[in-house]
């Protein structure tokens, strides 16, 4: 994975989160590019493999089909999801098992984020606050790109030759563990 790929994938990532204000919100953000099988197209695009990309997304699309995040209740994150789990198991050649198998801790990760962010927020709104009171109210707060991006490209472009050794070293363990069946599929 190059640096620019990293960059465009996180860039999506951020355009299609719960918190971007761009794409149509929501709508276009979130409910649109935000799902699996829309973004699996899209980073299936960008490295340049489209057909796996839509793949996995499939794959990775129905453990959340039926996911509705209401308010700041979030059972899971389909952004880091999608946008980590998918790309990293392409890069590392590996089967829409393997992107399953990474999407759901990946999802974990981003729910966590996300009640950390809200938690740390709360700092902020008693900061600025005391700001307003003060007449300081020049300062702000971090931009909303600064909470997600930076993760996303980290975690794309730093860490996907440990997804890869992972992968290269389980590889045997999942051909010898696998019923017959699965390994012709």
């Amino acid at each position: 994975m190059t640096l620019l790929q990293a960059l465009l994938i996180a860039l999506f990532g951020y355009l299609s989160s719960n918190y971007s204000p761009w794409c149509f919100g929501q709508l276009g953000g979130w409910y649109t590019m935000g799902r699996p099988l829309v973004s699996g197209l899209i980073i299936g695009v960008i490295l340049g493999d489209v057909r796996t990309g839509i793949l996995m997304g499939a794959a990775v699309q129905t453990l959340y089909i039926g996911l509705v995040t209401p308010g700041l209740s979030m059972p899971a994150d389909l952004n880091f999801a999608a946008y980590m789990g998918i790309p990293l198991a392409m890069v590392a050649g590996a089967s829409t098992e393997y992107a399953l198998s990474l999407s759901v801790p990946l999802s974990f990760l981003g729910v966590s984020l996300v009640y950390v962010v809200a938690s740390v927020n709360v700092y902020w709104v008693r900061k600025q606050e005391q700001w307003i009171e003060q007449g300081k109210i020049k300062k702000r707060p971090m931009p909303r790109y600064m909470r997600r991006y930076p993760s996303l490209r980290l975690v794309l472009y730093r860490f996907f030759w440990l997804v890869i050794s992972v992968r290269t070293s389980l590889s045997p363990w999942f051909r010898r563990s696998r019923p017959g069946w699965a390994i012709r599929l």
